[in-house]
Protein backbone atom coordinates (compact mmCIF):
# COMPACT_ATOMS: atom_id res chain seq x y z
CA UNK A 1 0.00 0.00 0.00
CA UNK A 2 1.08 3.61 -0.44
CA UNK A 3 3.12 5.02 2.45
CA UNK A 4 5.85 7.56 3.19
CA UNK A 5 8.35 4.92 2.06
CA UNK A 6 6.29 3.68 -0.89
CA UNK A 7 5.06 6.59 -2.99
CA UNK A 8 2.81 6.15 -6.02
CA UNK A 9 2.69 8.48 -9.04
CA UNK A 10 -0.11 7.91 -11.55
CA UNK A 11 0.76 9.90 -14.65
CA UNK A 12 -2.55 10.70 -16.32
CA UNK A 13 -4.98 9.19 -18.80
CA UNK A 14 -7.05 7.44 -16.15
CA UNK A 15 -10.05 7.43 -18.49
CA UNK A 16 -10.86 6.38 -22.06
CA UNK A 17 -8.79 3.21 -21.63
CA UNK A 18 -11.50 0.57 -21.60
CA UNK A 19 -14.96 0.04 -20.17
CA UNK A 20 -14.09 0.66 -16.50
CA UNK A 21 -12.87 4.25 -16.39
CA UNK A 22 -15.33 5.17 -13.63
CA UNK A 23 -14.06 2.40 -11.40
CA UNK A 24 -10.43 3.32 -12.10
CA UNK A 25 -11.03 6.94 -11.10
CA UNK A 26 -13.00 5.95 -7.99
CA UNK A 27 -10.12 3.73 -6.85
CA UNK A 28 -7.46 6.36 -7.55
CA UNK A 29 -9.41 9.04 -5.73
CA UNK A 30 -9.99 6.71 -2.79
CA UNK A 31 -6.23 6.09 -2.62
CA UNK A 32 -5.62 9.85 -2.72
CA UNK A 33 -8.06 10.40 0.16
CA UNK A 34 -6.61 7.55 2.23
CA UNK A 35 -2.95 8.34 1.51
CA UNK A 36 -2.87 12.04 0.53
CA UNK A 37 0.91 12.44 0.94
CA UNK A 38 1.82 9.15 -0.71
CA UNK A 39 -0.35 9.19 -3.87
CA UNK A 40 0.08 11.71 -6.69
CA UNK A 41 -2.40 11.91 -9.56
CA UNK A 42 -0.96 13.86 -12.49
CA UNK A 43 -3.32 15.07 -15.17
CA UNK A 44 -3.18 13.59 -18.65
CA UNK A 45 -4.60 14.90 -21.90
CA UNK A 46 -7.67 12.67 -21.49
CA UNK A 47 -8.60 14.34 -18.20
CA UNK A 48 -10.20 17.04 -20.35
CA UNK A 49 -13.81 17.43 -21.40
CA UNK A 50 -13.11 18.05 -25.08
CA UNK A 51 -11.27 14.70 -25.32
CA UNK A 52 -13.13 12.33 -23.00
CA UNK A 53 -16.56 13.51 -24.11
CA UNK A 54 -15.62 12.27 -27.58
CA UNK A 55 -13.55 9.21 -26.59
CA UNK A 56 -16.04 7.43 -24.35
CA UNK A 57 -15.72 8.51 -20.72
CA UNK A 58 -18.74 10.81 -20.82
CA UNK A 59 -20.88 8.06 -22.35
CA UNK A 60 -19.66 5.57 -19.72
CA UNK A 61 -20.54 7.94 -16.86
CA UNK A 62 -23.97 8.64 -18.36
CA UNK A 63 -24.66 4.94 -18.91
CA UNK A 64 -23.59 3.85 -15.44
CA UNK A 65 -24.76 6.88 -13.47
CA UNK A 66 -25.84 10.13 -15.17
CA UNK A 67 -24.28 13.08 -16.98
CA UNK A 68 -23.91 14.93 -13.68
CA UNK A 69 -21.39 12.31 -12.57
CA UNK A 70 -19.24 13.14 -15.61
CA UNK A 71 -19.53 16.85 -14.74
CA UNK A 72 -18.35 16.13 -11.19
CA UNK A 73 -15.41 14.07 -12.42
CA UNK A 74 -14.52 16.86 -14.86
CA UNK A 75 -14.57 19.43 -12.07
CA UNK A 76 -12.16 17.28 -10.04
CA UNK A 77 -9.80 16.83 -13.01
CA UNK A 78 -9.42 20.62 -13.27
CA UNK A 79 -7.28 20.67 -10.13
CA UNK A 80 -4.96 17.76 -10.78
CA UNK A 81 -1.29 18.73 -10.95
CA UNK A 82 0.30 18.91 -14.39
CA UNK A 83 3.61 17.43 -13.26
CA UNK A 84 5.66 16.44 -10.23
CA UNK A 85 9.36 16.32 -9.41
CA UNK A 86 10.94 13.44 -7.51
CA UNK A 87 13.96 14.19 -5.29
CA UNK A 88 14.51 17.37 -7.35
CA UNK A 89 16.02 15.16 -10.08
CA UNK A 90 13.16 13.52 -11.98
CA UNK A 91 10.48 15.49 -13.83
CA UNK A 92 7.28 13.45 -14.28
CA UNK A 93 4.78 14.84 -16.80
CA UNK A 94 2.17 13.21 -19.01
CA UNK A 95 3.17 14.78 -22.31
CA UNK A 96 6.42 16.68 -22.63
CA UNK A 97 8.08 20.05 -22.84
CA UNK A 98 6.72 23.38 -24.06
CA UNK A 99 7.10 25.44 -27.22
CA UNK A 100 9.07 27.93 -25.13
CA UNK A 101 11.79 27.32 -22.57
CA UNK A 102 10.18 27.34 -19.12
CA UNK A 103 11.32 26.89 -15.54
CA UNK A 104 9.64 24.88 -12.81
CA UNK A 105 8.72 28.16 -11.17
CA UNK A 106 6.86 29.24 -14.32
CA UNK A 107 5.13 25.86 -14.55
CA UNK A 108 3.99 26.19 -10.95
CA UNK A 109 2.28 29.46 -11.84
CA UNK A 110 0.18 27.98 -14.68
CA UNK A 111 -3.54 28.46 -14.05
CA UNK A 112 -4.66 24.87 -14.48
CA UNK A 113 -8.32 24.91 -13.40
CA UNK A 114 -9.62 24.51 -16.96
CA UNK A 115 -12.02 21.82 -18.14
CA UNK A 116 -9.62 21.39 -21.04
CA UNK A 117 -6.27 23.10 -21.68
CA UNK A 118 -6.38 26.41 -23.53
CA UNK A 119 -5.24 26.20 -27.14
CA UNK A 120 -1.53 26.88 -27.71
CA UNK A 121 -0.81 27.20 -23.99
CA UNK A 122 1.99 25.83 -21.84
CA UNK A 123 -0.64 23.68 -20.14
CA UNK A 124 -1.56 22.10 -23.47
CA UNK A 125 2.11 21.53 -24.26
CA UNK A 126 2.78 19.70 -21.00
CA UNK A 127 -0.12 17.33 -21.70
CA UNK A 128 0.41 16.75 -25.42
CA UNK A 129 4.06 17.22 -26.52
CA UNK A 130 6.27 14.36 -27.73
CA UNK A 131 10.05 13.88 -28.10
CA UNK A 132 11.64 13.40 -31.50
CA UNK A 133 15.15 12.00 -31.90
CA UNK A 134 15.44 11.72 -35.70
CA UNK A 135 13.83 13.92 -38.33
CA UNK A 136 11.61 11.57 -40.33
CA UNK A 137 12.10 13.54 -43.57
CA UNK A 138 15.89 13.96 -43.48
CA UNK A 139 16.98 11.02 -41.30
CA UNK A 140 19.27 13.27 -39.28
CA UNK A 141 19.11 14.23 -35.62
CA UNK A 142 16.08 16.35 -34.76
CA UNK A 143 16.88 19.64 -33.04
CA UNK A 144 14.69 22.33 -31.58
CA UNK A 145 10.92 22.16 -31.77
CA UNK A 146 8.40 21.39 -34.49
CA UNK A 147 4.72 20.98 -35.17
CA UNK A 148 3.13 17.85 -33.74
CA UNK A 149 1.12 16.82 -36.81
CA UNK A 150 0.05 13.46 -35.35
CA UNK A 151 -1.63 15.31 -32.46
CA UNK A 152 -3.45 17.86 -34.64
CA UNK A 153 -0.76 20.38 -33.68
CA UNK A 154 -1.50 20.06 -29.95
CA UNK A 155 1.78 20.54 -28.11
CA UNK A 156 5.04 20.23 -30.02
CA UNK A 157 7.81 17.86 -31.00
CA UNK A 158 11.06 18.57 -29.16
CA UNK A 159 14.64 17.43 -29.57
CA UNK A 160 17.44 16.56 -27.16
CA UNK A 161 18.76 20.13 -27.19
CA UNK A 162 15.45 21.33 -25.72
CA UNK A 163 15.76 18.73 -22.96
CA UNK A 164 19.36 19.83 -22.24
CA UNK A 165 18.26 23.44 -21.83
CA UNK A 166 15.35 22.42 -19.60
CA UNK A 167 17.75 20.53 -17.33
CA UNK A 168 20.26 23.41 -17.30
CA UNK A 169 17.52 25.88 -16.37
CA UNK A 170 16.07 23.73 -13.58
CA UNK A 171 18.65 22.81 -10.99
CA UNK A 172 19.38 19.13 -10.51
CA UNK A 173 16.85 17.68 -12.98
CA UNK A 174 18.41 14.95 -15.10
CA UNK A 175 15.54 12.70 -16.17
CA UNK A 176 12.07 13.15 -17.65
CA UNK A 177 9.45 10.42 -17.28
CA UNK A 178 6.33 10.66 -19.41
CA UNK A 179 3.34 8.50 -20.34
CA UNK A 180 1.78 9.96 -23.47
CA UNK A 181 2.84 7.27 -25.94
CA UNK A 182 2.31 3.53 -25.82
CA UNK A 183 5.46 1.49 -26.48
CA UNK A 184 5.63 -2.27 -26.93
CA UNK A 185 8.11 -2.98 -24.14
CA UNK A 186 6.27 -0.81 -21.61
CA UNK A 187 9.09 1.76 -21.57
CA UNK A 188 11.59 3.22 -23.99
CA UNK A 189 14.67 5.43 -23.67
CA UNK A 190 15.15 8.47 -25.86
CA UNK A 191 18.25 10.60 -26.36
CA UNK A 192 20.77 8.02 -25.18
CA UNK A 193 24.55 8.41 -25.39
CA UNK A 194 26.46 10.34 -26.66
CA UNK A 195 24.04 12.87 -25.17
CA UNK A 196 24.34 13.62 -21.48
CA UNK A 197 20.59 13.41 -21.00
CA UNK A 198 18.04 10.62 -21.19
CA UNK A 199 14.32 10.83 -21.61
CA UNK A 200 12.23 7.89 -20.44
CA UNK A 201 8.97 7.03 -22.11
CA UNK A 202 6.77 5.03 -19.79
CA UNK A 203 3.24 3.79 -20.22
Amino acid sequence: LPSSRNLYVFNGDFVDRGAHSCEVVFILMAFKILFPQAVILNRGNHEATDINEEMGFCAECTRKYNRDMWVRFSDAFRYLPLCVTINDEIFVVHGGLCWEDVTLEQINKIKRDHLHPPYESNMEDLLWSDPMDVDEETGIEFKGRGKNDQRNDAGCLFGCDVVDRFFNDNGRLNLIVRSHECVDAGYEWFFEVPHSTALALAC
